[in-house]
This record gives structure tokens, sequence and C-alpha cells, in this order.
């Protein structure tokens, strides 16, 4: 009996081979060739791009496998993919831990979501038996937490928002020294940074109302809790927690107005009075040098067709743009048309998002708008617009960036 057998690789990515073999024998006295031909698959995905998985911890998924990093086959070898666990303790006494998720692998996910963000495993032994509150509050990241039975064991809980804001809160009854594994987990990629965990026995009421705490486990934190009905509850201007429970929060709190960290910064692109005006469009705003307003800035004399550059940095923002969303400054450009015709203005060869309009006067309060574009399309973040005008006609052509984006742009009229 001999077998020839032959294997080819038909189409040159080592995936899938024709696989052809010839046996020829004699049986019963006949001579006869049988042949087959087959098909096998001998490495790389199943399914995918066929091309593995090439970075093993930049939370995507390389060979669209539906696989992410460590969650794929061929990330098992990777460095990046030993599984550690657990990476912090967190303390008995005083159990609270504050470190960061940043460069982190993805080991797990919890039931409730985490699956594609760095995670930090997170061991814990209970000093007594009780019912114990586990949060994230103060985590600088949309958290998840979910704990399990030790490493690898079977989840618990899991919890994606139950603590304050966007932060993580679950509640398990422990017995005297039971060990489980608390994984502080993100809700996206983006989802990581600096974090706090911490954990505490359940009290019967909120004994403390000012730790932004929930300590008696209720739903309710602080003053937000009945229990804390006769207490002083204060605004601290800076936490990103409304104190006070009157539903304002920090500088948006009538009591932080006068604090340093609530008056409006006049040239930072944010509202930091929380009273829907942004920098100079803020009345707080009106005497300071950075939003001295001067219209126009320049005067267009590079002709048409013809281009001509300008920086928006450190203007005021004192338009309302007709489209789009800026809080960024603005430089206005003063165009009298040589001729009846219709005018093209475009922001191509600026290297941010821009927006750019066109209006009839120089005064942000009355004037109308005769055109405005935010983005071109296709995925061009620079603006075009067009507008017909009469010979002699003067309008002012307005360029801003989208958001706060700031800086040299070109502007060019055909």
């Amino acid at each position: 009996d001999t077998d020839s057998d032959t294997d080819t690789d038909t189409d040159s990515d080592t995936d899938t081979d024709t696989d052809t073999d010839t046996h020829t024998g004699t049986v019963g006295g006949h001579t006869g060739t049988v042949g087959h031909t087959g098909t096998t698959t001998s490495s790389g995905d199943s399914g995918g791009s066929g091309i593995p998985e090439a970075i093993c911890d930049d939370t995507l998924d390389d060979d669209s496998d539906g696989l992410t990093d460590c969650e794929d086959l061929d990330c098992a070898a990777d460095p990046a993919c030993a599984v550690v666990c657990p990476e912090f303790t967190l303390p008995a006494i005083s159990p609270t831990l504050v470190d960061d998720t940043t460069g982190l692998a993805n080991n797990s996910a919890g039931s409730c979501g985490g699956r594609s963000a760095p995670d930090a495993t997170v061991e814990f032994t209970a000093p007594i038996a009780g019912d114990y509150v586990f949060t994230t509050n103060g985590s600088t990241f949309d958290t998840i937490l979910y704990a399990l039975d030790g490493c690898g064991g079977a989840e618990l809980d899991c919890d994606d928002d139950d603590g304050i804001g966007v932060q993580s809160q679950i509640v398990l009854n422990l017995a005297a020294g039971q060990t489980i594994a608390l994984v502080v987990d993100g809700f996206s990629s983006a989802s990581f940074g600096p974090f706090t965990l911490e954990a505490a026995l359940v009290q019967a009421t909120e004994v403390t109302c000012d730790d932004l705490f929930d300590n008696d486990a209720d739903g309710d934190v602080d003053c937000f809790d009945s229990d804390c009905a006769a207490f002083s509850c204060v605004e601290i201007c800076g936490d990103g927690f409304d104190n006070d429970a009157d539903y304002d929060t920090d500088c948006a709190d009538a009591a932080c107005a006068a604090e340093p960290e609530c008056l409006e910064v006049c040239d930072d692109g944010l509202d930091n009075d929380f009273d829907f005006d942004t920098d100079c469009r803020d009345a707080d705003c009106s005497g300071d040098p950075t939003c001295a307003f001067t219209c126009p800035n320049n005067t267009w004399t590079a002709g048409v067709p013809g281009a001509d550059a300008g920086d928006n940095t450190g203007r005021p923002d004192s338009f309302s743009e007709p489209c789009g969303y800026s809080s960024a400054g603005e430089e206005t450009w003063e165009f009298t048309a040589p001729s009846a015709a219709t005018y093209t203005f475009d922001t191509i060869g600026t290297t941010y998002d821009t927006i750019l309009y066109v209006v009839d006067s120089c005064d942000p309060f009355t004037a109308t708008s005769l055109g405005c574009d935010d983005d071109i399309g296709g995925g061009v973040l620079q603006s075009e617009l067009s507008v017909v005008l009469a010979a002699g006609q003067t309008v002012y052509v307005v360029v801003t960036g989208y958001g706060t984006n700031a800086g040299a742009y070109t502007l060019n009229v055909r």
C-alpha cells in the first residue's frame, strides 16, 4: 500500500490547506487507486480576519473576532495576560484603598459590565461576621464593581451605578474570616484611572453625614438620608457631590457663588460658575482684558481666489455661532465683494476642527447669519460655505474652533 500525500496551501495564508491522499494496493487480485481530497485548517483564528490578536493590552479587538486582548486565546501566552490575583489588599482596619487601574490588564468581567477596561483585583478578609458595604465613591471614572468568592471563584454580586453618580456599591453578608476578591473595573474601554475602594460594616443609621459614604446602605448618602435631618449640611464647593442635598452641586449652588473656584475664568473655555454663560459671554467677564472686543480683526486683501492665515488663540468668544458648538475664541475678517457673484469660503488646510460662518454686521448681538458650516463632511472636520453677494457688499467672516479648538488656521476664498 503506497500513500502519496500532497498538501497544498491554496490561499497562501497558512490557514486552509487542500489535502490529497492517494492509496495504491491490491485487493482480491485487483489493483487500483483510491484517492480523497479534503480541506483542513491548520492555524489561525476561528473567525475574524485570520490574523492573530497582535497587541494584548490595547483594549482593541485587533483581529475582529469579537474577543479583546486577554479574552482572545491568541494572547494566552502573552505576559500582559498573566493573571495576578490578588493585585491589591484592602486592609481589615480602616479599609480604604486608593490606587490606579491605568496600565493594568483586562483580566475579567462581571455580569453587569466591565468587559473592555483594565481591572484591579482586591482581596478583602472580613474581620468579623456581618453585612459589609463596598463602594468606589471618589473614583475618577465610571466604575463597575463585582465580588468573587475568592480569586477565580463564583461571582457574589455585581453593580454599575448604585454609588454616587457613576460609582458603584454592593452589600455582602460575610462570615468572620471569609476572604473575597473585589474587582474594580470600568464601564467602557475609556474607563480607567485613579480609583477609591472603601468598605465598612453596615450601620443601623447614617452615622456620619459628611463622609460621602452610605453608612446604612439604604441608598441615601449623607444629607440625602433622613437620619441626617438634624445635621448642618454645608455645600463643599468642588467635591462633585451635592453635600447639602438641595440638588445644586458645587458651583451651581448659590452657597458657592463667592468661592474663588466658582468665579468665571474668562479664557479657559469652561462655564466655571455654572450660569450657562462661558468666558466672554458671561457678564462677569465684561471688564476683563481678554474679552476686549475688536471687529474686524482682519481685512481681506488676498484677492479672489486667495488664501490667508490667522490664529484664534486668546481671542474672545463673542458671537453665538449659528451651527455647531464652540467656546473657543473667534477671529473676524471683513470681506467686500469685488463683483456680484457666489463666493465660497473654507478653512481647508487647518489642522483642527473648525466652524465658519458669515454675518452681515460686527455687532454680535444684532448680526444676522448669512451662512454657517461646521464640517465639510466625509470625515473632513474643516468648514466650507458659499454666499451670494452683490458688488461692493461687505460681510464679516467668522472663524472659530469646534469646542475649545484654537490655533493657527487657513482661510480660503474663491
